[in-house]
C-alpha cells in the first residue's frame, strides 16, 4: 500500500495541518514542502518531523500506559489483598481501570503531539515568510 503524500505549496498551506481530526486513520505517510526558500538539510528535517507529529496516533504511549497499569493493579492487589485471589467484580473493575489508564495515556499523547506540530507549523511559517522577504528584497 502506498503511503499518503502531502505536499504544501505555500505559507499559507501548512495551516491545514492542523485541521486533522484526533481520529483519522492514517497513520503512515510523507510531508512535502514544496519551496527552494528554505535550506536543504533543514527542510528534510522539518518534513521528517511534520510527518512524525502529523500522523502520530499514541498507539505507543497508550500500551505504554497499559503495561504501567497493569504492574500497578497487580502490585496494589498484591500488597492490599494478601495475595492473588480474585473474584470476577475484581478482575472486572481492573480490566475498565487499565483500559481507562490507556485511552487517557493515548489522548494525552495525541494533545502533546498536536501542540507540538502547532509549534512547529508555526516556526516553519514564520522562517519561510522571513526567507521570502529576504529573496524578494533581493530582487
Amino acid at each position: 500500500m502506498k503511503q499518503p503524500e502531502i505536499i504544501i505549496h505555500s505559507v499559507d498551506e501548512l495551516s491545514q495541518l492542523l485541521k486533522k481530526s484526533f481520529f483519522s486513520l492514517s497513520r503512515e505517510g510523507k510531508i512535502k514542502l514544496d519551496t527552494d526558500k528554505i535550506e536543504h538539510n533543514k527542510k528534510l528535517y522539518w518534513e521528517e518531523q511534520l510527518a512524525d507529529y502529523y500522523y502520530d496516533c499514541g498507539c505507543a504511549q497508550g500500551s505504554m500506559s497499559m503495561i504501567f497499569g497493569i504492574m500497578g493493579i497487580l502490585t496494589w492487589h498484591r500488597y492490599h489483598s494478601h495475595g492473588f485471589n480474585f473474584s470476577w467484580s475484581m478482575i472486572i473493575s481492573y480490566s475498565i481501570t487499565v483500559i481507562v489508564i490507556s485511552f487517557t495515556g493515548k489522548f494525552t499523547a495525541l494533545y502533546l503531539t498536536r501542540r507540538k506540530l502547532k509549534r512547529l507549523v508555526e516556526k516553519i511559517q514564520q522562517e519561510w515568510q522571513e526567507s521570502e522577504k529576504k529573496t524578494s528584497s533581493l530582487n
